[in-house]
Order: structure tokens, then sequence, then C-alpha cells
């Protein structure tokens, strides 16, 4: 599509491939306002870009109308299969807007929502008052050589960068996560979370990551459902509050079946985090193994005792 195309414009061109059965509506270098609108990226369809000089942003109206789960997405799946959306810089205008609204986190910047088979690769996000790029209540989703970024201080508050709730069978791959800077408002890097059901077989391995202030590198987050089959490998923790902890919510899930680290070529490395490097200590349900892991000028691996931590280095 041609540059300056609008919002509107773009949504008929994904309705009208959705419809033929599927195909790739590209978009050309330039920026695309979304004044009123949320684009729904429909079932057999890929929303592609010519880099990071397409950028799909959020007008000054965004924030008069809502997305199918009530918030305030720039982008969403809802429930469609077969999805890619690839590179192109989404911005949400959390620096010109003001996203302190109701509902601010009941969709997010990038939504996976309720779908099958989605793919988001080389998307920068900038400006969020959400998170960033979330998978909720999906599968066989990948995440992969996306950049995040978190400008804004003093105005938001849970300023994620990949969420991961309630999903399953993913990949989180060689992104660069970084909630904190040049802003100060970010918040956990990475995030495995449970509120209705398990989330479970997801991989986040060979990520660039930085919390900001309110956070840390990475959050199992525990609520109803427990986080299980879980593999953190190859990632680089820098410049954080704190590296990998369990965050306990109150729910009847447990942590069990994660592994951090694994032989020589998959350990993390944490450098520069104030607190521990990883933190292992609540409501484990066993097989924990962390191992194979450096922690340069951070603390070090605070485990459960039935964990297994082996060739864990400190200095």
């Amino acid at each position: 599509m041609p540059e300056g195309t609008d919002g509107p414009a773009v949504q008929r061109a994904i309705d009208a491939v959705h419809e033929a059965g599927g195909g790739t509506v590209r978009l050309a270098a330039g920026t695309t306002y979304l004044t009123d609108e949320h684009l729904l990226v429909r079932s057999a369809v890929a929303l592609v870009g010519a880099g990071p000089s397409t950028v799909v942003k959020a007008g000054p109206r965004f924030l008069e109308t809502r997305g199918p789960n009530d918030g305030y997405p720039l982008l969403t799946t809802d429930g469609a299969q077969d999805v890619r959306i690839a590179d192109l810089t989404a911005d949400q205008s959390g620096d010109l807007l003001d996203g302190n609204v109701e509902n601010r986190l009941h969709e997010y910047l990038v939504d996976i929502r309720r779908s099958r088979r989605v793919v988001v690769e080389r998307v920068s996000t900038v400006n969020p008052f959400s998170y960033s790029i979330a998978s909720v209540g999906s599968t066989d989703f990948t995440i992969r050589g996306c950049r995040t970024l978190v400008r804004t201080s003093g105005r938001y508050t849970q300023l994620d960068g990949i969420h991961v709730l309630d999903s399953s069978h993913g990949l989180v791959v060689d992104n660069d996560v970084d909630q904190g800077g040049p802003g100060r408002d970010g918040d956990d890097a990475l995030v495995a979370h449970t509120m209705g059901r398990d989330c479970h077989h997801v991989v986040y391995r060979g990520n660039r990551v930085r919390s900001g202030r309110y956070g840390g590198g990475m959050q199992l987050a525990v609520g109803d459902g427990d986080i299980h089959d879980i593999t953190v490998a190859g990632n680089l923790f820098y410049d954080s509050p704190s590296g990998v902890r369990v965050g306990d919510y109150g729910g009847g899930g447990v942590v069990r079946g994660i592994t951090i680290g694994g032989d020589r070529r998959d350990g993390n490395v944490f450098t520069r985090n104030a607190r521990f490097a990883v933190q292992v200590r609540t409501r484990t349900g066993g097989g924990i193994h962390v191992s194979h892991n450096t922690s340069i000028g951070s603390g070090g691996f605070l485990l459960p005792e039935d964990a297994t931590g082996t060739d864990n280095l400190v200095r």
C-alpha cells in the first residue's frame, strides 16, 4: 500500500485479503495513523512493512474507541489463526496521549489474543502505555527479532516488554527488550504469567534484556495456573534491578519444570543487575534446573532445596 495510507484503508485491505482466502498486505515506508480504530489482523493474513521506517502510529483520537477486548491495542489478532506481523514500527503514542485511562491493560500494543500460529518478527515498539508485545490465551506463537523501547518517565507503571499470559507452545527468541532506557517507566522485560490457566512449553532464548526500575529481567508471575516446561537459555540480562524471579500473585499455581540455562552453550549471562541473578523461592512444584549461568557484578542464585543448581558462576 502507498506511503501515508490511513488506518481504515489498511483495515479494508486486511479484510479483503482474508475474505479472498489469505495473503499479504504490504505497507510502504511512511506513517499510517490510526485515528479512532485498532487494526485487526485476520486469519491467513500477513501484514508486512518495509522495515523500521514503516510506522503504524496511534493518532490524536486513538483513545476515543476501544479494541475488541475493551482495551487499546494498536495491532491485535483476536481469535485469528496463521497470522504474520513483520518489519514495521508500532507506536502507541504514549508520549503524546494520556494513556492512563480505564482498561489500558485489557489489551496491549501488539496483542496476540486467543490465536494460533501467529508470528511477530522484526517489529519495533515505541512509546507504549501498556505491555509492548503480549501473547494472551494463545498457542504456537513466535516472537522473534523484535525490539521494545520505553522513552517516558513519570507517566506510567506496568510497562512490561514481552508478556506471555495463559499461553503455551511459544518461542520468544533473539529479541532486544529494553524497558530500562532512555525512559524510566519500564517494568519487567520478559514475563511468563498465569491468571486463568497454565502457561507452559515456552522457550525464551537469545534475548538481550534490560528491565525498567520497577521490574526485573524476567518474572515468572504465578496466579491460578501453573507455570511449567519453561526454558530460559542463552539470554543476556543486564543493568536491571534483578535477573529472573518468581512472583506470587495469590492463586493456586506453582512453578515446576523450569530450566534456566542448561549446558555450557545454553547458560544465561547476568551482568550489573542490582540484586540476585536468579531467585526461585516461592511455590515450586519440583523440576527446577539452574545450571551453567554466569553472574558478573550481580547477585547470586537463590534456589529452593529441591532445585538442581550446578556450575553457576558468580564473579
